[in-house]
């Protein structure tokens, strides 16, 4: 996919459980405007891509720290403004 980058995050610190040990990740959010696909397709880290509604997409997350930053981005793209997602 080829894109427009509009606004990154500050980078977030957050736990997971995997195979009973808790372990730390860093996560940067990225809000992109699509702008076509790739030939060779997505990257290795990506199982997979889809475009989903606000409401869909919201309702699919299980952590309170996405939903809030998918909230702020709908806000900022509503409002038209640039800043900040955190």
């Amino acid at each position: 996919m080829r894109q427009e980058l509009l606004i990154k995050s500050e980078l977030k610190d957050t736990f997971f459980t995997d195979k009973g040990k808790r372990v730390l990740k860093f996560v940067t959010f990225y809000l992109m405007e699509w702008l076509s696909d790739l030939s060779e397709g997505f990257g290795f880290e990506t199982e997979e891509v889809k475009w989903l509604s606000y409401r869909y997409a919201y309702n699919k997350l299980t952590n309170s720290g996405e939903k809030k930053i998918l909230a702020k981005a709908k806000q900022l793209l509503d409002s038209g403004e640039q800043e900040s997602l955190v």
